[in-house]
């Protein structure tokens, strides 16, 4: 509440306050979006029109003005409340007061205004869509009935957002109808012609929807009522034209910066001030919308026409209007999909970071509450209500997934099990809803510690399989995996879910088999988890009864997985295993070479499938699968050579590209985590650099084939020093990718016994660190992840450990999300940063433990936002 609140005459010896808001000042929270000088908010100074019209509204003596004109008067307050905000409980206290006292005056004398009644009710229906309660406008709608025609309209409005699509209509149809009338009898009357309009407007908005004849005016309204003004469309283009114009301000106070003609010359806008007398667009919006009765959307969603749902994401993506909620309200009413722009550009990870909790935890209340409601609409609603509920809950899932990572854990899980519920229901199986609800069931796990995670393996266990719901097998239906499983003793209700996971897997083929057994990896990751008979069980479901280990199973899953999870020979499995990655024929990468007549290409994902199993199988520290030092030779050579074919013009081109980007990105992580490492030293020679020299800089893709470099670093010194220029190019380009392989390569480099004393790696670290302290933000959360593994190798100087000692908290401080721009390169990688700093920070006290600086970024990184960063503490053993 602002110290400026004007205090106004008092009924019954009670002062009653007029709340302020502030219209160009500062924010009253951190946004979701950022707020720049927004021009929404209007401002109700102290001693204003507001107050002296507040105290000739509440005159209770005779005046010159009748009662009903002070009721009027009265109702003009109510509606403005609206628009009321405060931070802090006080305020809101004196908000509710004023309100009351405003609807107080309205009840006493309802005699004078017969629609006092309807007016209340409209008020509380408007509230209650703000703030998103469809069990609430339920209620309040049914009490708008009024005998002007114009009531009809604005219960349509709010019918739409109840989804009550075919009711609104007919409301529609019957305003128009009584207004057409009005009109037969009273042609001269700019009121009753101007309703006729906007009924027109709005009937013919409907009907365009759903394909009917469009309705004619009468033909004095046709000939008159642009020279009458009276014009719906001069009304719309006029509020277009607002929030464009404002759309363009904007996005000019954004660029701070602008750039001059004169060389080395530039203007900086960021103090620049600007005047405007006129009437914001988001007044105008809101006015013209509760006036008239215009909703967002006519016709149910996704494909009802669009009315003012485009003119509100505006809005929200120019600034929004300053209030946290009423910008989530506008974006959530507006949109009719997940990925709608106004929920992408407003519900950024960033921008969800930057939002007070106050105005989160109330949002998820909200949503809650709203997707209680919808889903019981899915089940028992009308016809068009149940249409409507899939788009509607498609949107509210996905909002609630983004703020699902500033809840509690406590919340957290409940948002978890509410998420797993819900899939279990039969209704809420539709195609629309597969991604919102895996986001869901993702997200909020991501909010929960993974000490905590193991008390959801029971409900993620009893999750739907693709194969169990409608339709089946669909890869986008949701897969909720526990891999951080607590111990099988603490658990009483699993025995039954782990059965039907396994004759899951007995009864199913191929790709189907792929969900049950990723829910089972991390159980059989656990040597005491499973019981010797579910063992064999699992082992039989994968293998068969008597197998002969002769063909691969197929599951789904990349080949290596089949070592981890349980197997009756597991020699023999290896061996299969073996044979299959690395003695292949060269007909797999040759018919990647031929034209592609579908997409994907079944051959390249066959070479895809199996180099990615080739890296998978090295990489993972429980297999640690290696070619042996022929079978390396043999796929060095081919891999290395393997060119794209030339270019098309036609055809499939685009889509060849990309496949075969993605097939050199496979092959350059199998020569780097598993065909160079098993090269023989006499095998590493310079013809061979040369070759791979050849790929990594000639094939799109083959970035990842960098870390594969360093294992030729014990050829000879013009070797090392040609390795040590082609890693130095990495770290500084401007590409994330080549400077995140760059750091892959370096930290492999670190486990070579030549390089504790090479002098070519030595400056490479120092290029790391020099890069570190400059604050360059491509690659960096990975470059501070490397020099974590360095200070943990003892390979960083002691000057090199002060430096990172002092440019931690700087580089922490940079990477808070009140400096990025959520929409901005910087924000993909800001959370990672600041959890990268942390861990390091976290490294860097056992051997500076008193250091305030990093005391200093580890308290703050405990109350960050972003789960990722607030587990990074203690994450460090």
């Amino acid at each position: 509440m602002g110290s400026d609140s004007g205090i106004v005459g008092t009924d019954s010896g009670k002062s009653t306050k007029v709340p302020t808001i502030n219209r160009n000042g500062c924010p009253r929270s951190i946004g979701i979006t950022a707020h720049d000088q927004t021009e929404w908010v209007p401002t109700m100074p102290r001693n204003t029109h507001s107050d002296i019209l507040f105290d000739v509204a509440k005159l209770d003596q005779p005046c010159a003005l009748s009662k009903r004109q002070q009721l009027e008067i009265a109702v003009m307050l109510l509606h403005n409340t609206r628009l009321l905000q405060t931070d802090n409980e006080g305020g809101q206290r004196v908000i509710e007061e004023y309100t009351s006292a405003v609807i107080g005056i309205l009840e006493k004398d309802v005699s004078y205004l017969p629609e006092c009644a309807t007016e209340i009710a409209y008020y509380r229906a408007l509230e209650a869509r703000d703030q998103l309660d469809y069990d609430g406008l339920t209620a309040a709608v049914g009490s708008i009935v009024g005998v002007d025609p114009i009531w009809m309209l604005r219960k349509a409005a709010l019918l739409m957002e109840l989804g009550r699509s075919e009711e609104a209509i007919e409301l529609v149809a019957q305003a128009y109808g009584n207004l057409r009338e009005n009109h037969r009898r009273d042609r001269q009357s700019i009121p009753i012609l101007s309703r006729l309009l906007w009924a027109h407007w709005l009937l013919s908005a409907s009907q365009r929807a759903s394909g009917q004849k469009i309705e004619e005016l009468p033909t004095f309204a046709e000939n008159n009522y642009r020279k009458w003004e009276c014009d719906p469309w001069s009304w719309m283009d006029d509020l277009r034209y607002k929030i464009d114009e404002h759309r363009e301000k904007y996005l000019k106070r954004k660029r701070r910066i602008e750039p001059q003609f004169g060389q080395g010359h530039y203007r900086d806008r960021s103090s620049d001030i600007s005047f405007n007398n006129d009437i914001p667009g988001f007044l105008l919006f809101d006015g013209l919308s509760r006036t008239i009765g215009i909703p967002l959307h006519s016709g149910g969603s996704p494909f009802g026409l669009n009315l003012l749902a485009s003119t509100a994401e505006k809005i929200v993506l120019s600034g929004g209007t300053g209030v946290d909620l009423w910008d989530s309200s506008l974006a959530i009413r507006s949109a009719t999909s997940d990925s709608s722009a106004a929920i992408i550009g407003l519900f950024t990870r960033i921008g969800v970071a930057r939002a007070s909790l106050s105005t989160v935890d109330v949002l998820v209340q909200r949503i809650l509450s709203a997707v209680t409601y919808w889903m019981r609409e899915r089940t028992r609603g009308t016809k068009d209500c149940q249409g409507e509920a899939i788009s509607r809950l498609r949107v509210f899932l996905e909002v609630l997934a983004r703020l699902a990572v500033r809840v509690s854990p406590a919340q957290a899980k409940e948002i978890f099990s509410l998420a797993a519920s819900f899939g279990r229901q039969p209704e809420v199986r539709h195609l629309w809803l597969y991604e919102v609800l895996g986001n869901l069931l993702t997200h909020s796990l991501m909010s929960i510690p993974e000490s905590e995670q193991g008390g959801l393996l029971p409900t993620a266990l009893e999750f739907p399989l693709p194969r169990e719901i409608v339709g089946g097998d669909d890869y986008r239906w949701p897969n909720p995996v526990i891999t951080h499983p607590n111990a099988r003793d603490s658990y009483s209700d699993i025995d039954a879910h782990i059965v039907h996971l396994i004759e899951a897997v007995a009864s199913s083929n191929g790709e189907s088999r792929r969900a049950p057994l990723l829910r089972l990896l991390p159980l059989a990751a656990r040597d005491d988890f499973f019981t010797q008979q579910e063992r064999e069980n699992l082992a039989t479901a994968i293998w068969g009864e008597s197998p002969g280990y002769q063909v691969i199973p197929q599951t789904g899953l990349l080949p290596h997985a089949l070592l981890l999870l349980p197997v009756m020979d597991v020699r023999s499995a290896e061996a299969l295993v073996r044979a299959h990655l690395y003695d292949h024929g060269a007909d797999i990468l040759e018919d990647t070479q031929k034209e592609m007549h579908s997409y994907p290409s079944p051959e390249i994902q066959r070479a895809i499938s199996i180099y990615d199993g080739i890296a998978n199988a090295a990489a993972n520290e429980t297999t640690l699968l290696f070619p042996s030092a022929e079978q390396a030779c043999v796929l060095f050579d081919r891999l290395t050579l393997w060119r794209p074919p030339e270019e098309k013009a036609a055809g499939f081109f685009e889509f060849e590209r990309g496949s075969r980007k993605r097939l050199a990105v496979s092959i350059g992580r199998a020569l780097s985590y598993a065909i160079v490492p098993a090269l023989a030293d006499d095998a590493k020679t310079d013809s061979r650099l040369g070759q791979l020299e050849a790929f990594y800089s000639g094939v799109e893709g083959a970035q990842t084939a960098l870390p594969a470099f360093v294992y030729f670093s014990s050829v000879n010194e013009e070797s090392v020093k040609a390795i040590a220029k082609v890693i130095q190019a990495a770290l500084r380009s401007r590409d994330s990718t080549l400077v995140d392989y760059s750091t892959i390569a370096l930290r492999k480099w670190m486990d070579l016994p030549e390089s504790s004393e090479s002098a070519n790696f030595k400056n490479l670290i120092s290029l790391v660190i020099t890069i570190i302290e400059s604050g360059r933000t491509i690659g960096l959360q990975q470059l501070i992840w490397l020099a974590g593994q360095l200070h943990n190798g003892r390979r960083l100087s002691e000057d090199q450990q002060r430096i990172l000692v002092e440019v931690l908290p700087t580089v922490f401080g940079a990477a808070d999300y009140a400096n990025i721009d959520p929409n901005s390169p910087e924000a993909v990688s800001a959370s990672t940063i600041r959890a990268e700093c942390v861990r390091l920070a976290q490294t860097l006290q056992h051997q500076f433990s008193n250091e305030p600086g990093l005391i200093e970024l580890v308290t703050k990184a405990q109350a960050d936002p972003l789960p990722e960063v607030r587990f990074a503490v203690n994450s460090v053993q």
